[in-house]
């Protein structure tokens, strides 16, 4: 049969289905496996370049950044079920990966996790800490002419003040 209509014809069955089931699933299944090692990898690792055993360096730095901006998304997605403890450690030690690259003068990498850490500040319930990381990201943004996460941050500030009804402030960053 050349095509699933074919297929479905000669023996009464979905050939679409049929193929799904046996390749697409069990593919996905692996992918999700191998996701779940990952995160414990990149987890483990964002703790270590957090607490120092690990260096962040400017050779590494779009590495860290990356890593614990995408561990950090993550959080994001569990933030209400992991608990106010749990989000805060995490938050922490973002914080110090943030020190630590500006320890190794590589501000320019800096706002690629200060945006998820206003967003997860956000789902926290606590505005004031999201602007100002919001705030700060654009402002790196704009020093290190970083169109995407400058842009990025301008809009998560637009959207914060627009959900607190304070259209003034949201007029000047849509203006900005």
């Amino acid at each position: 049969a050349e095509t699933a209509a074919d297929a479905a014809a000669a023996d009464g069955a979905s050939s679409t289905a049929q193929k799904v089931k046996k390749f697409f699933w069990p593919f996905m299944k692996k992918r999700e496996e191998v996701t779940k090692a990952l995160r414990t990898s990149v987890s483990e690792q964002v703790s270590r370049w957090a607490e120092g055993t690990a260096p962040v360096t400017a050779g590494n730095a779009d590495l860290v950044a990356e890593s614990a901006s995408k561990w950090l998304w993550q959080v994001f997605e569990l933030a209400q079920s992991l608990g106010p403890n749990a989000v805060d450690a995490t938050l922490r030690q973002c914080g110090e990966i943030v020190r630590r690259l500006e320890g190794a003068c590589c501000e320019a990498e800096i706002p690629e996790i200060l945006i998820p850490m206003g967003e997860v500040q956000l789902v926290m319930g606590r505005a004031e800490v999201a602007a100002e990381l919001f705030n700060r990201a654009r402002r790196l943004g704009e020093t290190h002419s970083d169109f995407e996460h400058g842009f990025s941050a301008h809009q998560s500030l637009f959207r914060l003040y627009m959900n607190e009804r304070n259209t003034d402030r949201a007029n000047v960053i849509l203006v900005s």
